[in-house]
């Protein structure tokens, strides 16, 4: 058999939209991006805080080291978040007029457009840890280090009072915490300030607040004003110590969380107490509620991040409430509750949390990934405005390449559909060095993009675990994601689908996969509804897909699923002569090393070999049809990627030669030439695919079925073929024994 001329065998008619809609995707416009620190050095803390406005972010890192000086920090400004992928450096470093040792500069930011506080809660000015807030603006244009504008202080200020331990900026108006004093601060009109406002002195640029919030019902202890909020004039204020008592009982720590409406001060006041205080509807001890918060309007979101669930302490929660200005009782319970479906102990969910357009944002920082300790996730959440009870996570963002000690999560924000995500002890690209990064990217890229207009955006390394439907172009055209290497994507809810070019109107849309893929349902355009959408699985990345559907156009033009060199698109479910069909018919293109399997391992299509029979036909004449190695060639066509296995889901311990032995899957025998081919002690030949989550979908040959399971679950394993849980009870392959969640009984291996 000869190699075609063309390394690609495509249809006049694509070539020319492929061409267009390559080009975009190459050169789109709105990227996500990794936020590094150009001199990031180890235990900076990049990432201990975090603010987001419009395009624009500062991330504060209070150990940051200046020479002989300790702990001083520093913030970094970066703006036009989206224009650039990869690796971004920031724009402007923030630096105080005053720097000493242990000031902790950073330890809190906030951000308005092109405005930015920052928090030096152990600043001296004339008293030990009095605290001062840094406030810089007109950093649309700024570059290199850059000092502040004005020092917001505290008036009668006094030692330990740590005033900047957190902040707010909303405009020119902002809010700084003095939990050791138990007050905050609001600092009204930084940019009008004139010499006759007695609380502004010119002479060393300081300023006093206009105005303390205070807490009717403080007590020291409490750590009121360890975190703060602020939009427009209304503010908000955690104590995440306060008790509470519950009949005869008293609960440490259950903590609290107090509302101002900031329009309704009265004339000459130099105090407000709240006009809200918020709890919850089930007080626990030590859930620490307002660790962290966060506002838009009068609607509030506030962390737990020490609630228990049953028996699992300090799993979290966050708790929505809603219309606080227009409560007249003072004080409110949550409308809506916020959990992770797969909360765990010691996740701390609810450290940090971020609202924007009735979306939340919510970081679990030592939540584990693939058995990693404190490699950290975060959970979006959808349509608050319409919830009530408790509502678990739209999807799971996590680090595309997962590292214990990451704290992925330590600090979330969200602006409208712009998100950023810090990992306090990630590794910065620029150094090398573990001083913490941040993920930045457009959560319409993880949900459905469909911009009148058309929109091209990227997902760059992170993981997705989502569980609603994955739409590029519902109703409109030119809209286009791409999912880059070291990404991984999973749709794991039954009856949730990724489609490219949805309903009709929504033509010209392209996904292109240079990650991992892995979903039941593909749809590319649909029938009889739109046209020349396109999914490309570029070099190097893969799609495992249970059914894929490829849509007939209404007029001219076609819908196609196009196969990079160097991709491979697996089917886990039995459509074979269906996908066939559509490699005959030109829906499914092929180039040079492009790899199309069926679930039992046969290759359906390859470049060389467009059709079924001719590929079985050749695997049959030269002797490699027989056995369960993955390494067949095809004239130079790889039958399974031949990517090296990563083992870091097994947790190896015990090796003897090439045995060892998982803790939850146990042994097996790997030989690194073998691709991603096991040989398991009592399952028998096993392809071995890892999820971003730690799970892993397994081709099983002795049962002829790509099984789904993880440490939690196993032995309770997916089987894809069947469509059905069974648990694995014993024997070995091929004369295992199972339960079947189904038919609700014991079956053999013979008759499954």
């Amino acid at each position: 058999m000869k190699y075609r001329s063309s390394p690609l065998f495509l249809r006049s008619s694509h070539r020319a939209l492929l061409a267009v809609l390559t080009s975009l995707v190459a050169g789109a416009s709105a990227r996500a991006e990794v936020l590094a620190p150009s001199d990031g050095a180890a235990s900076d803390n990049f990432g201990q805080s975090i603010a987001l406005s419009g395009t624009n972010a500062v991330v504060g890192a209070n150990h940051f080291v200046k020479p002989n000086l300790a702990w001083t920090g520093q913030a970094y400004f970066f703006r036009e978040l989206g224009s650039l992928s990869g690796a971004s450096v920031e724009n402007v470093i923030l630096i105080p007029s005053i720097p000493s040792g242990g000031d902790l500069f950073g330890n809190d930011v906030g951000v308005s457009d092109n405005r930015v506080l920052v928090g030096s809660p152990y600043t001296r000015i004339s008293l030990t840890k009095q605290g001062v807030g840094f406030y810089y603006r007109d950093l649309s244009t700024a570059i290199g280090t850059v000092t502040e504008t004005l020092r917001l202080t505290a008036k009668n200020a006094t030692e330990d009072d740590d005033l900047g331990y957190d902040a707010a900026l909303s405009g020119d108006n902002a809010l700084l915490t003095a939990p050791g004093g138990g007050f905050v601060g609001y600092y009204a009109g930084l940019d009008s300030l004139t010499s006759q406002d007695a609380r502004y002195d010119a002479a060393s640029g300081t300023y006093t607040e206009s105005l303390r919030l205070t807490a009717s019902d403080h007590v020291t202890g409490d750590n009121y004003g360890l975190a703060v909020a602020l939009d427009g004039t209304n503010a908000l204020v955690g104590a995440f110590h306060a008790d509470t008592t519950v009949g005869e009982d008293t609960l440490s720590d259950t903590g609290r969380a107090y509302y101002y409406n900031l329009a309704a001060v009265p004339e000459g006041a130099t105090t407000l107490a709240e006009s809200v205080r918020l709890s919850t509807s089930e007080p626990a001890q030590y859930a620490s509620l307002g660790r962290s918060l966060s506002l838009e309007g009068d609607n509030a979101l506030v962390g737990a991040y020490g609630m228990p669930s049953g028996d699992l302490t300090y799993v979290g929660a966050a708790y929505y409430y809603k219309n606080l200005s227009a409560n007249t009782t003072g004080t409110a319970t949550e409308n809506v509750k916020l959990a992770a479906s797969d909360g765990a102990g010691w996740d701390y969910f609810g450290n940090s949390v971020s609202l924007s357009g009735g979306n939340a944002l919510v970081g679990a920082f030592f939540g584990r990934v693939n058995n990693l300790d404190y490699t950290g996730k975060a959970y979006l959440f959808t349509n608050l405005d319409s919830a009530s009870g408790t509502v678990n996570e739209t999807l799971t963002i996590m680090a595309g390449t997962p590292a214990e000690n990451d704290l992925f999560g330590y600090a979330v924000a969200l602006d409208g559909p712009r998100f950023v995500i810090t990992s306090e002890r990630g590794t910065n690209p620029e150094t090398g060095a573990r001083s913490g990064i941040a993920y930045a990217g457009d959560i319409r890229a993880l949900t459905t993009l469909d911009e009148d207009g058309g929109e091209m955006l990227s997902i760059d390394n992170l993981g997705v675990r989502s569980g609603v439907d994955w739409i590029i172009g519902k109703t409109h055209s030119g809209n286009g994601v791409t999912l880059s290497a070291g990404s991984q994507f999973v749709v794991n809810r039954p009856g949730r689908s990724v489609t490219v070019g949805a309903e009709e109107g929504a033509d010209q849309n392209i996904l292109r996969i240079d990650g991992i893929l892995v979903a039941g349902t593909v749809n590319v355009g649909m029938d009889g509804k739109t046209s020349n959408n396109i999914l490309i699985v570029g070099n190097g990345g893969a799609v495992f897909a249970s059914t894929l559907n490829v849509g007939d156009a209404p007029g001219p033009g076609s819908n196609s699923l196009i196969l990079d060199s160097g991709s491979f698109l697996v089917l886990t479910g039995d459509d074979t002569a269906a996908v066939a069909s559509l490699v005959a018919d030109g829906k499914i293109l092929l180039r040079h090393d492009a790899r199309l399997l069926a679930a039992t391992g046969t290759l359906l299509a390859c470049s060389y070999c467009p059709t079924t029979e001719a590929a079985q036909a050749f695997l049959d004449e030269n002797h490699l049809a027989d056995g369960p190695y993955p390494a067949f060639l095809l004239e130079g066509c790889t039958l399974v990627a031949s990517r090296i296995m990563n083992l870091s889901w097994a947790r190896l311990q015990n090796a003897e030669g090439n045995w060892f032995d998982s803790r939850w899957y146990g042994w097996f025998y790997y030989e690194a030439d073998w691709g991603r081919w096991i040989w398991h002690a009592r399952h028998g030949w096993q392809y071995v695919w890892e999820m971003p989550d730690g799970a892993l979908c397994l081709w099983d040959s002795a049962s002829g079925a790509w099984w789904y399971t993880n440490r939690e679950w196993y032995p309770a394993m997916y089987d894809f073929s069947a469509g059905a849980w069974f648990y694995y009870g014993g024997g070995e392959a091929p004369n295992r024994r199972f339960w079947s969640y189904e038919s609700d009984g014991w079956v053999d291996e013979g008759s499954r």
